[in-house]
């Protein structure tokens, strides 16, 4: 049974609300990370010099380590809720349910927000009151030495509801999301195990919510060897199959879902499931029947909608980046399946003859700018980075 619903209403629907600054609940599940949640509390807590007022809620999912003591060391800064061990999902639902915010955050116990992360995401809303979720930039960092270096996510800048259509566009802990619009859409699926917060943005998106980037603010995204993403990165490939067919159906049943339109969509959604296809194969060859029919029938639906003839210079550069995307990926299954792959190229070589005729360091060098041409301008993400972040 999901955990009700009525926290997340909150003091949006107040009358009151648009007179005083906004609430800012930040919910953060943890589970045996008491040498990783200080850090996190503290960078939430730093939020408050920039005037940022934050709800901060640990789930404790069940840890027996020593974070319990770690969360009663904060005393009334934090809120607390102790639940039997149902996984992630599950704690962030709980923390759904707890949230007093106007806007909700989903920071995992490992990661970090930096100096002015809420500040810059709220400034965000109040230039584009449009907005019903923004992004902002991550930044990958590892705990396990210097030896590996930090990696900034390619945050896109717009049409963020047809990059999802793809993939993963960042992870859960840049979203800023009003209350409103997680009222509106629900709890985090605890089906899935793993992908389950991309599987929320989709929705999100699907359901019509204004998404935007920002790259005034920053959050840490800290790898290490015992992070569960690590830990299950085998289980995310396999899961993310689940995935895929999730956004297929969206494409197939929601009207308007992307805003660019069907056939970029499906474009996008090819692209991934082409580019993703060797891996998928390696760690489940037994699903290999079921990844091709999957390819196979979400490229009968890209040929059965019309293109958009209009569209501007970025969803141009869209089309080439998802074309070029998958004909890269499609060369890369011929080499282990060529006769799966061959049906596939052919489409692609009439539907963009000239990328079909480009060599491999063409492909890639082409893929590699046009990806620069969709993310926010270089030169701004990595000054936010100088500013905001200080490796150890």
């Amino acid at each position: 049974m999901s955990p009700s619903m009525n926290g997340c209403s909150g003091p949006l629907d107040s009358p009151t609300a648009s007179s005083r600054a906004p609430l800012v609940s930040v919910i953060i599940p943890a589970y045996n990370y008491a040498h990783f949640l200080g850090d996190a509390v503290e960078s939430v807590l730093l939020q408050r010099k920039d005037g940022i007022d934050v709800d901060i809620v640990i789930v404790d999912d069940g840890s027996t380590d020593d974070t319990p003591n770690v969360i009663r060391g904060f005393g009334d800064a934090v809120r607390s809720i102790r639940q039997v061990n149902q996984g992630l999902a599950a704690a962030r639902n709980t923390g759904i349910a707890a949230a007093r915010g106007d806007f909700l955050l989903f920071l995992d116990a490992d990661d970090m927000l930096t100096r002015g992360t809420l500040a810059g995401q709220l400034s965000n809303f109040r230039q584009h009151p449009e907005l019903d979720i923004s992004v902002c930039l991550s930044l990958q960092t590892s705990l396990e030495g210097a030896s590996a270096p930090a990696w900034l996510w390619p945050l896109k800048r717009a049409h963020l509801d047809l990059h999802l259509c793809y993939g993963i566009i960042s992870p859960v802990h840049s979203f800023l999301v009003r209350a409103s619009a997680v009222h509106s859409v629900g709890f985090f699926d605890t089906d899935l195990g793993v992908c389950e917060d991309n599987d929320y943005w989709q929705r999100c998106a699907a359901r019509g919510l204004h998404f935007g980037s920002t790259t005034e603010s920053l959050v840490l995204y800290r790898r290490h060897g015992g992070s569960m993403t690590g830990a299950m990165a085998d289980h995310e490939i396999v899961r993310n199959g689940e995935i895929r067919r999730r956004v297929a159906a969206l494409l197939e049943r929601v009207p308007g879902f992307p805003r660019a339109g069907k056939y970029l969509g499906w474009l996008a959604y090819v692209a991934k499931a082409l580019h993703g296809a060797p891996e998928r194969f390696s760690h489940a060859p037994a699903s290999g029947a079921t990844i091709l029919k999957d390819i196979s029938d979400a490229v009968q639906c890209l040929l059965g909608v019309p293109q958009t003839l209009e569209r501007d210079a970025y969803l141009g550069a869209c089309e080439q980046y998802f074309a070029v995307t998958a004909q890269m990926g499609g060369l890369r299954l011929a080499k282990g399946l060529p006769s799966a792959a061959r049906p596939v190229l052919r489409v692609f070589a009439q539907l963009y003859p000239r990328i079909a005729a480009l060599p491999d360091d063409a492909l890639q060098e082409r893929r590699k700018n046009l990806e620069a041409r969709l993310c926010c301008e270089e030169e701004k993400m990595r000054a936010t980075v100088a500013a905001r972040y200080r490796p150890c």
